[in-house]
């Protein structure tokens, strides 16, 4: 336990590091030379900050600067909000689907399957616009304001921002979910909950949804990155004040490298508790 707990810490601080280490690479580069001593004096003015030896300090002149903390906090809970709830909209419409979707005989599976691919070869960010289009277009037509189509003097948009950072999203856990269902369905233990005349929605339910929800968890950490791409477009085409306007407006190698890491430590340590709490035979299947 203490060993695997130690590789764990090692691990973290090592990913540490190495942020440090990527937030201060614009210092490397001096107009069109580079320069390492500029480079390593960056990497120990972060050090400095992080460690509290230095004020985390952004925008302004010299000696009109304000203070990272809290103000980086109100970007992260922005952005937090808007992640949050389109990953849970996303997994929720997701499973919804794939229990219709095995509920179904197999010529309309065949349908539902096309439509997912006709879907998924669209663009992620046409997605995004075009829910702006439509949320428009219904103004325009009946003069009813759906939902804000940006954040504008204190006029919050999440809402839109939710949905169309959750469409994307929903269909690549629905490519995950439809191919680990299918590969569950043809175990044994499932063949013989049917012969013991157990439903099919119960045998969706309590036997293989559990089964897939350790290789959900994983898919999600996985292609967090990805969803965090989609993320920073959703709050530039939506003017969301998030992590990712303040890093755009504040473009400091300390900004920068205190963002990442207050992205990356609580995901970290959440994918981690996670794997820690989960029962052993959910892990195992079957």
């Amino acid at each position: 336990m203490v060993k695997h707990l130690s590789s764990k810490l090692f691990n973290l601080l090592l990913s540490l590091f190495g942020i440090i280490l990527l937030g201060s690479i614009p210092a490397l580069f001096n107009q069109m030379n580079l320069s390492f001593s500029g480079y390593i004096r960056s990497i120990k003015e972060v050090i400095l900050v992080l460690v509290g030896l230095k004020p985390a300090v952004y925008g302004g002149m010299a000696g009109l600067e304000k203070p990272i903390f809290p103000q980086v906090f109100i970007h992260m809970g922005e952005s937090g909000l808007i992640l949050l709830l389109s990953l849970l909209a996303a997994l929720a419409v997701a499973l919804f689907i794939v229990f219709v979707y095995f509920l179904l005989p197999g010529w309309s599976r065949k349908g539902i399957a096309f439509g997912l691919r006709v879907l998924d070869g669209i663009p992620d960010i046409l997605f995004m616009i075009g829910t702006q289009l439509l949320v428009i277009y219904v103004f325009k037509e009946t003069g009813l304001n759906v939902a804000n189509v940006a954040t504008v003097q204190g006029e919050r948009a999440v809402l839109l921002p939710v949905f169309s950072l959750a469409i994307p999203t929903m269909l690549m856990f629905l490519k995950l979910l439809i191919l680990r269902f299918g590969q569950e369905i043809e175990k044994d233990y499932v063949v013989l909950a049917r012969a013991k005349g157990i439903s099919p929605p119960a045998i969706l339910n309590h036997h293989v949804l559990r089964n897939v929800v350790v290789s959900t968890v994983y898919y999600i950490r996985h292609h967090l990155w990805f969803i965090l791409s989609n993320l920073y477009l959703v709050e530039v085409l939506f003017n969301v004040p998030g992590i990712s306007w303040f890093i755009k407006d504040y473009p400091t190698t300390e900004v920068f490298t205190v963002a990442l890491l207050l992205i990356y430590v609580p995901i970290y340590l959440l994918f981690h508790l996670f794997e820690w709490a989960v029962p052993g035979e959910w892990r195992r299947g079957g």
